[in-house]
């Protein structure tokens, strides 16, 4: 049921049933090679997209955030929020620096590096609104790039013990939703629960009509 949920959400967003379905598979193939589980890599996608990042970048923003959050231990999903945020504004702004350096990620370092600045220089940068969205994805980038300080970590974490037990779980998860999948069609479960919701209505409205056409018995206490 949550699956399918998902499913609905995706196509909702991407305007395709078959983008939603390949969207899961590759989102599904991602929480397997990282020590994330695929309820948050979900959830966090479903923010990036509504964030207004492109699905055929969502993968390779997620690594870049995942790579991150791995090495620091926090939810992927703050690391979307912050990138979504500051995409959505355009710039970054003095609040999503702090969000960000309050989480051990050294923004002002690799902001430094990569726009050819002096660390000093770069709070006063971000209060002027110099510091676009590009130049922000660029030092995230850079953090987790070749030789980067956490490049590599989420591939590093997923053979850990705690990584390992991750993908079960994902394993575990994505094997009873296909086997709910097969049950649900296999019993009609839809129409059933479809059918006894019309019932429980119709049951409703007949009590509902039985009580006013008949309230001397409720005055009596027969019917309670």
């Amino acid at each position: 049921a949550e699956q399918e949920q998902l499913e609905v959400s995706f196509t909702t967003m991407l305007g395709s049933a078959e983008k939603a379905k390949t969207m899961m598979a590759d989102l599904s193939a991602f929480a397997a090679s990282t020590p994330f589980e695929s309820p948050e890599i979900q959830n966090a996608s479903k923010m990036l997209l509504a964030f207004g990042v492109d699905a055929e970048q969502i993968i390779p923003t997620m690594t870049n955030l995942g790579d991150i959050a791995a090495g620091l231990n926090i939810p992927i999903g703050d690391m979307a929020y912050l990138f979504g945020t500051t995409k959505a504004a355009g710039r970054m702004m003095t609040a999503d620096l702090n969000q960000f350096t309050s989480r051990g990620i050294p923004m002002i370092a690799a902001l430094a590096e990569t726009m050819g600045i002096a660390e000093s220089e770069v709070k006063a940068a971000v209060e002027a609104g110099k510091v676009g969205f590009p130049e922000m994805e660029a030092a995230l980038t850079s953090l987790t790039a070749e030789g980067g300080q956490f490049s590599g970590l989420m591939a590093a974490q997923s053979m850990t013990l705690a990584g390992l037990f991750s993908t079960l779980s994902d394993n575990v998860g994505l094997s009873l939703a296909e086997t709910g999948k097969v049950i649900i069609e296999t019993f009609d479960l839809k129409s059933k629960l479809a059918g006894t919701i019309e019932w429980l209505v119709k049951a409703k409205d007949a009590m509902f009509a039985f009580a006013k056409s008949n309230p001397q018995m409720f005055k009596l206490g027969i019917i309670i």
